[in-house]
């Protein structure tokens, strides 16, 4: 086995790891799903109480700290793929599927914070084995849905990003994937 190292960090919390590449792709994986969990739980629901401490602003800086992922060995393995290639590896079967790996390769490959439903779109007609002739009336129908099930976030209209879960379950899918 080879070795990996990795930092994450989120909010207040900091995991860095050096060692065995399969423990990143086994074990941490299901940490930093854990912590996200944790932290999706403790959210508070409406704007921030005065001297609370805690704001919205500071957990969705914590989320893009996690998103980064430090090292971000998954990415790195992945520069230069097409999206082709990227649907295959993730088992690309349907409109709502092929949005995700087109918000994938936006923000974590092409490592572009943020993007637009158009962004999908344009990104999307790249897998060119994978775009029905459909998906341009879909696309958007899929945004919506995967924003209200909190696998995207909409931090202002029509800018979206990755859920910080969504990536977790993304690149324990490609890990494995190998």
């Amino acid at each position: 086995m080879s070795n990996a190292s990795i930092t994450i960090s989120f909010g207040n919390v900091k995991i860095e790891y050096q060692g065995e590449q399969s423990f990143i792709e086994n074990g941490l994986i299901e940490i930093v799903q854990k912590t996200v969990s944790i932290s999706n739980e403790q959210k508070p629901q409406g704007p921030a109480s005065a001297g609370s401490g805690t704001s919205n602003t500071n957990l969705q800086q914590a989320e893009e700290n996690l998103i980064s992922l430090g090292a971000g060995a998954v990415e790195k393995s992945l520069n230069g793929i097409t999206m082709n290639a990227l649907c295959k590896k993730l088992g690309t079967k349907t409109d709502t599927d092929l949005v995700i790996a087109s918000a994938y390769m936006i923000q974590l490959i092409e490592q572009q914070d943020t993007f637009s439903a158009d962004e999908i779109k344009t990104v999307a007609k790249r897998a060119t084995s994978y775009v029905g002739k459909h998906f341009s009336s879909n696309y958007r129908k899929s945004i919506q849905t995967l924003t209200k099930n909190d696998r995207f976030r909409e931090p202002s209209e029509n800018v979206f990003t990755l859920a910080p879960d969504e990536v977790v379950n993304l690149e324990a899918k490609l890990s494995s994937e190998g």
